[in-house]
């Protein structure tokens, strides 16, 4: 039986305070409103309690725990409903997403990190040549062939495109893209970039990973609170900005990408939740998610459970969805699967090149439904 304190309420693991705001967020639900359009923009508390308080709505939980009035009532004397009462069946509800502390999150500039170690930029410059696609150091020459011609299909379609919204390159830095996948990225998105700027179309270049492995301050923070059941996010966030809409394309900053232990976990929700929001200050953007794979942190999956990132991402993806100002595109960069077992499997640089092209051709195409462009269209 979930239990409730004066203007608190337990739902699953997580304790919420009914404040005004999570009531407006529930109102909103019941009035659908849709979640993007909380009015709280600021990143503040009230933020945070309308949509859990939306969220929690959507969910069914107040249901199942309490009256259908209760988020009206009074804070004190929230009635409880046991579920045998209304003919349903008790299930711990997930635990909301929450943050255990912001305090050790950084959105930062690339130019900044590069910056800050002159000597190793330096070192890296090399080591960026030899990705280059007119370099021969790293790829072989069909593969090379290969992407170009992938890449003259996108650079064909620019001129005519309709795109009337700015495109925001979000792309993965977590430590599995280390080996070929980063250096195929560089040299894509370097080339890609290229095309938008001479095509004339508004683009930011941003990045997400993590400050430090395994938590860093952030899990330290929650061990010195006395490890606290369900804290959340558990970890310390890095975004990156490569290239801001106002700011000219420098393809030389994607040199932050092979600078060693730069990249490490990946918290795709909220990263989503960061491009969504400088989209929104643009008057709108379609969002290309360049992505290998599934949300990733451990100290945030250690002590929460295991789907923990997944559902706040799917979460995050339908809020999206739903904003008008929004579009928004996976691309899965992951390693591809021939049908045929015995099948070579795929160059790296080539099915980048494929899944990053497809992408932003449907981006260039006009605003649309969220898609995954891994995933064929038609039956």
């Amino acid at each position: 039986m979930p239990k409730s304190r004066t203007n608190t309420l337990l739902i699953g693991d997580t304790l919420y305070e009914l404040t005004e705001a999570y009531r407006n967020g529930a109102r909103a639900c019941r009035a659908e409103t849709p979640f993007w359009a909380n009015p709280h923009r600021d990143g503040s508390q009230r933020h945070a309690d309308w949509a859990a308080g939306h969220d929690n709505e959507a969910a069914g939980h107040h249901r199942v725990t309490v009256t259908l009035d209760a988020i009206e009532a009074a804070p004190a004397g929230l009635e409880l409903v046991a579920p045998e009462e209304e003919g349903l069946t008790a299930e711990p509800a997930p635990p909301a997403y929450q943050v255990f502390t912001r305090a050790h999150d950084e959105v930062v500039w690339a130019v900044d990190l590069l910056a800050s170690d002159p000597a190793r930029h330096m070192a890296m410059r090399g080591a960026r040549d030899s990705l280059s696609l007119d370099s021969d150091a790293y790829w072989d020459e069909a593969s090379r062939v290969e992407a170009r011609a992938s890449l003259d299909v996108l650079r064909a379609a620019l001129p005519d495109s309709p795109m009337s919204r700015p495109l925001i390159l979000l792309l993965d830095n977590s430590g599995s893209m280390r080996g070929q996948s980063v250096a195929a990225l560089i040299g894509l998105i370097g080339e890609m970039g290229d095309a938008l700027d001479q095509a004339g179309i508004p683009f930011e270049v941003l990045g997400f990973t993590t400050r430090s492995w395994k938590g860093g301050r952030a899990r330290e923070d929650w061990i010195l609170g006395g490890r606290p059941q369900g804290p959340g996010r558990l970890c310390e966030l890095r975004h990156v900005i490569y290239k801001d809409a106002a700011e000219p394309w420098n393809p030389a900053l994607l040199d932050l990408m092979l600078m060693e232990g730069f990249l490490k976990e990946n918290v795709d929700g909220e990263a989503l939740l960061w491009a969504a929001e400088r989209g929104r200050q643009l008057g709108g953007a379609t969002i290309l998610h360049v992505t290998d794979g599934k949300p990733m942190d451990d100290s945030t999956l250690a002590a929460n459970p295991a789907d923990y990132l997944d559902r706040h991402l799917e979460a995050v993806s339908r809020q999206i969805g739903a904003d008008p100002d929004l579009t928004l595109i996976r691309a899965d960069i992951s390693d591809p699967k021939p049908l045929d077992r015995k099948a070579r499997p795929e160059n790296r640089l080539t099915h980048l090149a494929k899944v990053l092209v497809e992408a932003s051709l449907q981006a260039i195409a006009g605003p649309r439904q969220e898609r995954d462009s891994s995933q064929p269209d038609g039956p």
